[in-house]
């Protein structure tokens, strides 16, 4: 038992439903048929609590769960404006928590379904990030035996949204405001009773000083009188024990009797209470374990009711910790009586938290305590507390004992009363949740019914499977399920209709037959109910026609994509074929040619004349030109083969600039172009530019850039190739730059691409190639772990990048 009290109160019977409990639905255990209706119904379904302004989220659908991004402990039990609001900034307009707020209470109004029109509630992705959602719901009332709304059915067919409202949180700052001004008055009030104590205990210590002087003087008298006041002491305890014993006795049997009168567990606690007060104790309680590391007191009676709001006011403020070394905590953790005979200032002090806690303690008047706790077939359901304050009694073993045994009776009627109160509230909730599934059943957007197993017979139907099928209620109940279903069908459809379903689901897409004739593909969810002591079953069906059509219709566009991909992908190899034969055969006719004019070049077919001589200069020109668009060609087809094999090694770029220019040097020296490569020297003395690559790859690339930089730079501009290492020294950059035409930014990467020149007009025809350069340099640069790209401005130059992985 805690020093610490409260004035206690048990949980309403009426009102609001109580938080669920967990289920199969996420959901409070609303019987057999209900939950069973509930759990087959697939779509998106939120049962709600006729609890206006709350609406707390009773159980919810897996594919509700789904939608909203959400997990049932983050759901159920919740208010529905709590978990889903209207917070996406980006949504100027919000207006789907208050009109799904207005709905709700429009059918709790005139208890009648309500469509919503299409509302937009944006979810939070994990990320972060909203995504914009809209929604169709409808609101569908559940009414209770005795006519009221008692639940709400919210049923949307993509996702749903809801937000706490402006007026709850304004409700709840006004009353936080209001507790502040109460705890404030009573702080004084705290501040005035502190005052009044400490003038008592001046005043009593005047009186103990007082009382030592009269016990000086009366020493001879309680000398002389000693052995007759033994004597006499004597025969009153004898007496007195008599007495307490004699009343005990009858205490003990007027509270069986009591106790056993009531079957009703706040009245039972109450009795318990009353013959406590004041017959052995000032105040009496009853404490629980509230279950979230606190202890609640359930009831509390007091000699003086005008301490009862002051007594809850020290328990609210100060909630007794489950995990106190002493009082009610210590009890109902070992299941032990604790005997205080007298409460010590000290303990107060070692008990409270604060000054203020302190005062409140000293206020109740604690001057002897026990708790002791209440046990039934070894558990223990809470711990009867006993404190005198303004009786000045002394708990001794004896009370103690009593007290006990004042719990074990206590125990026996509370447990009696408790199991009588679980069996009542199971009886109503299956008659409520008979009226629920009923209507549940009833107002469903999709098609059920109802069968027999043994005879397959409907034995009930609602209203969207009168529509949906056109036969009305009472030609389906003389009908089978057999009568829906194609003839041809019937023998496999006996299998699964007669198995049994207990968990529920979809047993897949089936054909069935509307009284029209028409054939339609619908997804039946079949489990089993109890139904009027007959084995029977519930389908939920669910039309997928035109997402079967749907389906086909995507499955033949996607053979068809696959057919053209297979087409192109062998029309590029019948490319990449073709254009290597074609390389291969056209290098040998040009390789005679070059032979042949050399040959003549050196006169060993006879002297040439000047004429001649210019003339096999320009078919030597032509010839190397052609060779090269041939090679280009060819490396283009192997690399689109894959089948281009690099050799890395370190590089050291300096060398290879020093190779390039002694190549490009008489086209520099022939156009005038100053040539600048000083950049790609050693980054430190002791320490070059060097890259992981493929020698001859790496040539390759340099080469065809700096040979486009000449080709598209005017004479007298300027050329000129750096190098440069990031500050990680994970890679190297080669710039190659030139003054000459640049390029537009809208044919950056065009530039890349196979066959693309820019400006092929303005290209004389010894300098056009077949526009796969750039192409080539670009795969080869990735294929050595780098990349090719360009910066330019269209009469501005350009300049290329050529990144390459460091050793």
């Amino acid at each position: 038992m805690d020093a610490r009290t409260s004035s206690g109160s048990t949980p309403a019977r009426g009102g609001a439903p109580e938080v669920p409990r967990p289920g199969d639905t996420g959901g409070p255990d609303l019987g057999p048929i209900f939950a069973a209706v509930f759990a087959a119904m697939p779509g998106i379904n939120l049962l709600l609590a006729a609890d206006p302004p709350r609406f707390t989220m009773l159980a919810a659908s897996d594919e509700r769960l789904a939608a909203t991004l959400s997990t049932r402990e983050a759901t159920i039990g919740r208010p529905l404006f709590e978990v889903f609001s209207d917070s996406n900034p980006e949504n100027g307009r919000p207006s789907g928590v208050t009109n799904l707020r207005a709905s709700l209470e429009t059918v709790l109004r005139t208890r009648l379904p309500h469509e919503m029109e299409v509302q937009r509630y944006d979810l939070r992705r994990p990320d972060g990030t909203w995504e914009v959602r809209h929604w169709a719901p409808r609101n569908v009332p559940i009414l209770g035996p005795d006519g009221e709304v008692r639940y709400l059915l919210h049923h949307v067919e993509d996702v749903t949204e809801a937000v706490l409202g402006a007026a709850a949180h304004d409700r709840l700052r006004g009353d936080y405001a209001e507790s502040q001004d109460a705890r404030q008055e009573l702080e004084g009030a705290n501040a005035g009773l502190l005052e009044q104590q400490l003038e008592l205990e001046l005043a009593n210590q005047q009186l103990l000083e007082q009382s030592a002087e009269l016990e000086l003087q009366a020493e001879e008298l309680r000398a002389t009188a000693a052995e007759l006041e033994a004597r006499t002491m004597e025969a009153e305890r004898a007496r007195a024990e008599a007495d307490a014993a004699s009343r005990r006795l009858a205490f003990l049997a007027d509270a069986s009797e009591r106790l056993a009168a009531s079957l009703d567990y706040e009245t039972t606690l109450r009795e318990v209470l009353a013959l406590a007060v004041p017959m052995i104790a000032d105040w009496a309680l009853y404490t629980v374990d509230a279950g979230d590391g606190t202890l609640r007191i359930v009831a509390s009676r007091h000699v003086v009711p005008a301490k009862e709001a002051f007594i809850a006011e020290t328990a609210r403020r100060y909630p007794i910790r489950a995990d106190e070394p002493a009082g009610a905590a210590r009890v109902l953790r070992t299941g032990e009586p604790e005997l205080i005979p007298l409460v010590p200032d000290a303990v107060l002090e070692q008990v409270a938290r604060d000054p203020a806690h302190l005062a409140l303690l000293r206020g109740v008047g604690f001057r002897s305590l026990m708790t002791v706790p209440v046990r039934v077939q070894g558990r223990t359901l809470g711990a009867l507390g006993f404190v005198t304050g303004e009786s000045g009694r002394l708990y001794a073993p004896e009370d103690l004992a009593f007290a006990q045994e004042l719990a074990r009776r206590a125990a026996t009627a509370l447990d009696q009363a408790r199991l009588y109160a679980d069996v009542d509230a199971a009886r109503r909730e299956a008659q409520a949740s008979a009226v629920l599934a009923r209507q549940l059943f009833a107002l469903s957007p999709l098609p059920k019914w109802v069968y027999d197993v043994e005879t397959l017979a409907f034995l009930d139907v609602n209203e969207a499977a009168v529509r949906h099928y056109g036969w009305s209620r009472e030609e389906f109940l003389a009908m089978t399920i057999r009568d829906v279903r194609p003839p041809d069908e019937v023998p496999p459809m006996l299998a699964v209709a007669q198995a049994a379903h207990p968990m529920g689901g979809s047993q897949g897409v089936f054909h069935h037959r509307r009284k029209s004739g028409e054939v339609i593909d619908v997804e039946v969810f079949l489990r089993d109910v109890p139904y009027g002591g007959r084995r029977a079953v519930i389908a939920v069906l669910q039309d997928v026609t035109a997402r079967r059509r749907a389906d086909a219709a995507l499955r033949e566009a996607s053979q068809a994509a696959a057919a053209a991909r297979d087409a192109a992908e062998a029309a590029n190899a019948a490319k990449s074929q073709f254009l290597s034969t074609m390389s291969h055969e056209l290098r040998t006719p040009l390789n005679a040619i070059g032979g042949y004019t050399e040959l003549l070049s050196l006169g060993l077919r006879g002297p040439l004349t000047d004429a001649q001589r210019q003339d096999l200069e320009r078919v030597r020109l032509a010839n190397q030109h052609l060779m090269s668009l041939v090679t280009d060609i060819l490396n283009f087809t192997r690399i689109d083969a894959g089948q281009i094999e690099f050799r890395p090694a370190d590089v050291e770029l300096a060398t290879v600039v020093t190779e390039l220019e002694s190549l490009i040097g008489p086209q520099l020296a022939a156009k005038g172009i100053a040539f600048d490569h000083d950049a790609c020297g050693p980054d430190t003395p002791d320490q070059p530019h060097v890259v992981r690559a493929d020698p001859e790859k790496l040539r390759q690339i340099l080469l065809n850039l700096l040979s486009n930089a000449v080709k598209f730079t005017e004479s007298g501009g300027r050329v000129a190739i750096a190098c440069a290492t990031d500050g990680d020294a994970k890679v190297t950059r080669v710039r190659v730059s030139d003054t000459g035409r640049g390029i537009p930014p809208e044919e950056h990467e065009r530039i890349f691409e196979p066959f693309v020149q820019v400006d092929r007009h303005r290209t004389h025809e010894s300098q056009q190639g077949v526009g796969l350069g750039l192409a080539i340099s670009r795969e080869l640069a990735r294929g050595m772990g780098g990349d090719l790209t360009v910066e330019s401005t269209a009469g501005a130059g350009s300049t290329f990048t050529l990144t390459l992985p460091r050793p």
